[in-house]
């Protein structure tokens, strides 16, 4: 019974995108190279340190250090340097405030031991999942480039370039 909800569901939900996108392209659909990506689907591949886009491409060369491109659709990871740091600070800040959080509420160190346990316990996830959280935050720049459109960026020209092929041989079809 499971699996029949699921084949149903998923039938639902292609059929619900297929109305959404053919109501904005009322001349057909149009045939994306690069199709939109789902927030969700995006940040996993982020953190998985793939391409944000097509989930194939590596994100970083070694260490903390990503290419300027994915090797496998060509997507500019940050379209400007510097892009990034917002989603950077916010992703490190998150971890830090969990610990905040247990001292303010009223946890106190009694003994030495129990403070360095304290600041391992802290420190060793928040260097531990570094490398996530800087490809959770280049998903979220991505992300953010995806949804507020920028004319001189290069996803939208190549989206609109796409789009306009895609208008120009459905009208020569017909």
């Amino acid at each position: 019974m499971t699996s029949s909800f699921i084949s149903c569901h998923n039938d639902l939900s292609r059929n619900l995108d297929y109305v959404s996108l053919s109501s904005r392209f009322p001349s057909g659909m149009p045939n994306f190279e690069n199709p939109p990506t789902r927030p969700l689907m995006s940040l996993y591949h982020g953190m998985r340190g793939l391409c944000s886009r097509c989930g194939e491409g590596p994100l970083f060369r070694r260490g903390l250090k990503a290419w300027e491109r994915c090797s496998a659709c060509d997507l500019r990871y940050q379209r400007n340097q510097g892009d990034v740091w917002m989603f950077v600070i916010m992703m490190n800040r998150i971890p830090v405030a969990l610990g905040v959080a247990i001292v303010y509420f009223g946890f106190r160190a009694a003994s030495l031991e129990t403070s360095i346990l304290f600041f391992l316990s802290l420190a060793g996830p928040l260097l531990a999942t570094v490398r996530h959280r800087q490809g959770i935050a280049l998903a979220l720049d991505y992300l953010s480039r995806v949804y507020l459109p920028d004319s001189s960026d290069e996803i939208h020209k190549e989206r609109a370039l796409a789009n306009t092929e895609a208008i120009r041989r459905s009208r020569m079809a017909v």
